[in-house]
């Protein structure tokens, strides 16, 4: 969290960095109120699809499912040895945060395929249009991740396919 100092002033009609650039020059100026901005809070669920992580299989809810976590606004398809796995979607995020870590992220979970498993994992943004993010347009191509698991559920390798 940031503490920082901002003036009496619309800030409305500017775009989130210029509200940014204002609100950081008029640190220390008279006439002002503090307000608390958390630049962070706004990175799980703003933005394209991005930083897939394979978690691997976890209990949760008596049961065995595989995990991703992944920043942005969107989804993501999983698919074990090329066959899509069936996203279980019986939760919320706040009971996903006590479970598996409040990493400013959201998780999505899968059934457990058969292991070991190669595993693929692609973003599918939708596009929006918001205050903190501007217009935010579905990428010419969208984040994606190759990985393994063992045959106990635990990622053996994971990468973005992009950067190979």
């Amino acid at each position: 969290r940031i503490r920082v100092c901002v003036a009496f002033a619309s800030l409305s009609k500017l775009t989130h960095m210029e509200r940014l650039a204002v609100i950081l020059s008029t640190v220390g100026c008279a006439g002002a109120a503090f307000a608390v901005f958390d630049l962070g809070l706004h990175a799980r669920m703003n933005g394209v699809i991005r930083n897939i992580k394979l978690m691997g299989v976890r209990q949760t809810k008596g049961e065995r499912r595989l995990i991703i976590a992944y920043q942005g606004m969107g989804r993501v398809y999983v698919k074990a040895d090329g066959q899509p796995l069936p996203e279980f979607l019986d939760t919320n995020w706040m009971d996903q945060d006590k479970d598996f870590g409040d990493r400013n992220c959201q998780y999505a979970e899968f059934a457990v395929p058969s292991l070991p498993a190669e595993i693929s994992v692609v973003g599918d943004t939708t596009p929006h249009t918001g205050s903190y993010m501007g217009t935010v347009s579905k990428p010419a191509v969208e984040a994606n991740l190759r990985g393994r698991l063992s045959e106990r559920g635990q990622v053996e390798y994971a990468r973005d396919e992009r950067m190979s």
